[in-house]
């Protein structure tokens, strides 16, 4: 028997992106992404990727310039073909902080900014 207690948590609910302008970071998540509007709700909105809900709330100010290397917490989404979505996203005007590299047959990824600067990347199969 382990002297471990109960783990405190116990999965990821909802993850929430906090965004300066919520209509120009709803353009990218939703226009560009595709991620589906779940429901409106103030200051905000809930947008689902898959199974996963994300709560976009705008009206922020930057803490510090993020920049896009500095040390933060970046979302990574799958998508049926990550060199496809890589392709569309430039194709649109994606600001690209790492290119599209497959790593093996089987996993490739790419980061790309946001709005605010939040790294978001894609990985999964080629």
């Amino acid at each position: 028997m382990s002297d471990r207690p109960e783990p405190i948590v116990t999965g990821i609910q909802v993850v929430g992106i906090y965004a300066t302008d919520l209509e120009r970071a709803r353009r990218f998540y939703v226009d560009l992404l595709g991620l589906h509007v779940k429901e409106e709700m103030e200051p905000g909105v809930l947008l689902s990727a898959g199974e996963t809900t994300i709560y976009l709330e705008g009206g922020r100010s930057l803490a510090v310039d993020p920049g896009l290397f500095a040390a933060s917490t970046s979302i990574c989404f799958g998508s049926k073909s990550i060199r496809s979505a890589y392709e569309r996203l430039t194709a649109a005007g994606a600001h690209v902080v790492e290119p599209y590299t497959e790593f093996s047959p089987t996993f490739a990824m790419f980061q790309i900014a946001d709005p605010d600067g939040l790294v978001v990347e894609f990985a999964g199969i080629p």
